[in-house]
């Protein structure tokens, strides 16, 4: 436990230095809780909201590399999905092959 408590300062800390906030304003949100990117913009925990492509344009801008470059993105390994997770993408499978087949809409229940 004190090793927790320990990362968490730590990262509250960090927090606050990097995104100029105080120590107080960071604990206000950091208590574990999923936000959504507009939550977190007005939290100050972000300054922009985008997508792969607008985060390369600002790594590219960033790095002072000219926007049409060429870049490899290079993924991280990937997850073995869960069983859990592979029975719901089975399911979802079998329900778009039953639509793709069907002549008229198909609800699964």
């Amino acid at each position: 436990m004190i090793i927790t408590y320990k990362m968490f300062e730590e990262f509250v800390g960090t927090v606050a230095l990097e995104r100029s906030l105080t120590r107080e304003a960071v604990l206000a949100v950091a208590d574990g809780r999923v936000m959504a990117g507009r939550q977190a913009l007005d939290a100050k925990l972000v300054d922009h909201i985008g997508d792969r492509h607008d985060a390369l344009a600002r790594a590219k801008e960033l790095g002072k590399i000219a926007p049409e470059a060429t870049a490899d993105v290079v993924e991280g390994p990937e997850k073995p999905a869960s069983f859990l997770r592979e029975l719901i993408g089975a399911v979802f499978d079998v329900a778009a092959e039953r639509q793709a087949e069907a002549s008229h809409p198909v609800f699964m229940y």
